[in-house]
């Protein structure tokens, strides 16, 4: 078996372009013309040559593997953006379906205060309804309307006395409250 070795930096192959079989041998056969010339006279014929190794020159061997090196480096260099890419944007939906759980926690919080409120403000008036009508119908003497200017006057003294007891540094020892028609 006869073996080869082909320099392609002499004929201008690139890493791009490797030649086939055909090729090679239609490229390098003028120049081995007369070594099988010899070969012929002393009595044999080459049919073939299988070409079993290929080796450009070390200095296109090192130029190619820098090109893959470097083709390889951008591709891992653009993978790794495009994965912070996603963990940014997956960190920002986590944050937006945060925040929208939160106003949504939030908006049901005052919903359900408001409601509580309503109903405080319900039942105060309902106690003072009923109260009113207690007492007016205990002492038929006194109208409805005094009753209420009585329970008014009545908050008002109890709120008096607690703005009274407020530490003088507080902003609300100041307040004065006049009734109406007093």
């Amino acid at each position: 078996m006869l073996f080869i070795d082909v320099n392609f930096a002499c004929c201008g192959v690139s890493d791009h372009s490797w030649p086939t079989k055909l090729v090679l041998w239609a490229l390098f056969k003028p120049q081995f013309e007369h070594f099988f010339l010899s070969v012929a006279s002393a009595g044999y014929i080459i049919i073939a040559t299988p070409v079993t190794d290929l080796r450009p020159d070390a200095g296109v061997r090192a130029a190619m593997n820098e090109i893959n090196k470097q083709l390889r480096l951008k591709k891992a260099a653009s993978e790794q953006g495009d994965a912070r890419k996603i963990i940014e944007i997956k960190a920002a939906e986590a944050e937006a379906e945060r925040i929208r759980i939160e106003a949504s926690a939030d908006a049901d919080a005052k919903f359900l205060s408001g409601q509580g409120i309503s109903r405080q403000r319900q039942a105060l008036v309902d106690g003072l309804s009923a109260s009113v009508k207690n007492f007016s119908t205990e002492v038929k003497e006194i109208d409805p309307k005094e009753v209420m200017e009585m329970i008014i006057v009545t908050q008002y003294f109890g709120l008096t006395c607690l703005l009274a007891s407020l530490p003088a540094s507080s902003s609300i020892h100041s307040i004065f409250f006049v009734l109406p028609g007093f």
